[in-house]
């Protein structure tokens, strides 16, 4: 994920120094932030699941950075909701991304996949 979180701060807003890695994010990296610690053998109270959160952190602060409201609005409408996450989940996830430094989103995304964990609705095998 280090890899992914330079090659995103390379890439400037469009396609820029690496063209089609922004399809690439969207099809490949934003699901692996997602599928890989909603599985039941991520376990979130593993140390080196909470290192791994971080760098999903800094991912994810990245591409919202570098995309803004481009991948905010495929995030709310098209990507989270089709993991079935409530729209609460979603909107309070949105607003944490964006406003927070990546020391806070850490435990925040350890809370927030545990709640989603234990939502009935959770669909982790996509």
């Amino acid at each position: 994920l280090a890899r992914c979180h330079d090659a995103i701060s390379l890439s400037p807003g469009s396609e820029g120094v690496l063209p089609g890695f922004v399809e690439y994010t969207y099809k490949h990296i934003l699901p692996a932030c997602f599928l890989a610690p909603l599985r039941a053998t991520f376990d979130l109270n593993d140390g080196y699941a909470f290192l791994t959160l971080g760098e999903i952190a800094g991912v994810l602060k990245s591409i919202v950075t570098q995309r803004g409201a481009e991948v905010i609005f495929y995030l709310q409408n098209e990507y989270l909701p089709s993991l079935n996450m409530p729209q609460e989940l979603i909107q309070d996830f949105l607003q944490k991304v964006q406003q927070s430094e990546i020391k806070v989103l850490k435990p925040y995304l350890k809370a927030l996949f545990a709640q989603f964990r234990t939502s009935a609705t959770c669909t982790s095998s996509q």
